[in-house]
């Protein structure tokens, strides 16, 4: 993505200007307060409007409306998104309201609202969707363009603080989301292949005993046998003694008959 050409009008000390900017390495000097940062807040402005800087203190003094447009070339498109703003008074204070704002893709414009444009510059840039009007400006400072009166409060922030800032600049965020959410289901998977795993040695410990009861089962079932055929024996013994002492008796009327 490559920042092509900005035009300004009524911005800071800027009445009208247009900046083009080249392939490479643009280095942009000046004394205090000759209008270096001023660049850099416009660019801001026409991507987020006045999410951060109060309108006020950008809009050049006594003007009635300000004006500012990026052209910005990506992946072989040429895009840009400009804003103009107007002056409206009422019950004698003065505030600026967005008076027009546009988004063009290869020379096909088109006008949105200012949630319609925010939309499509937070799909331009690749940013994380976020609810919060703020949060994509804050990216855009934290990992673009930090002022310099901002990196000390980078600096003075609690550690964790400042490693959550670095985090947002760096668009890691959602890397750390996803890590978090691997290790849930990978204490989930743990969890369920202990238990599959506790199951598994039950089951083993059931086919162990069945396999001896099986087999007790075959050794009852052979002295069964055994006994059946033992018991068999036994009753045609019996039924031989029983015909033996008939016949015994038989002969014994016959002698004393």
């Amino acid at each position: 993505m490559q920042l092509r050409r900005l035009r300004l009008k009524n911005i800071r000390s800027y009445a009208s200007a247009e900046l083009e900017l080249t392939q490479g390495t643009t280095l942009i000097a000046g004394d205090v307060g000759s209008g270096k940062t001023s660049l850099l807040y416009a660019i801001e402005m026409a991507l987020f409007g006045f999410a951060e800087v109060d309108a006020g203190f950008l809009v050049r003094h006594g003007a009635p409306q300000a004006e500012v447009a990026v052209e910005i070339e990506h992946e072989g498109h040429r895009y840009e998104i400009s804003r103009r703003f107007r002056r409206i008074t009422r019950k004698g204070r003065h505030s600026f309201e967005l008076e027009r704002s546009t988004f063009s893709e290869d020379g096909a414009t088109t006008q949105y609202s200012a949630t319609e444009l925010r939309q499509r510059i937070i799909d331009l840039f690749g940013f994380p969707d976020n609810p919060s009007p703020r949060a994509h400006s804050d990216l855009w400072r934290w990992a673009v363009y930090v002022p310099q009166e901002r990196m000390r409060d980078v600096l003075s922030q609690e550690p964790q603080d400042r490693l959550e800032t670095i985090r947002k600049a760096l668009g890691v965020e959602r890397y750390r989301a996803a890590a978090e959410n691997a290790q849930e289901l990978a204490s989930e998977i743990r969890r369920v292949a202990a238990a599959r795993v506790e199951e598994a040695d039950r089951l083993h410990h059931w086919e162990a005993d069945h396999s001896v009861r099986s087999a007790e089962i075959v050794r009852l079932r052979a002295e069964r046998v055994g006994h059946e055929a033992k018991q068999a024996e036994l009753r045609r013994d019996l039924d031989a003694a029983e015909r033996a002492g008939q016949e015994l008796q038989e002969r014994l009327r016959r002698v004393e008959g």
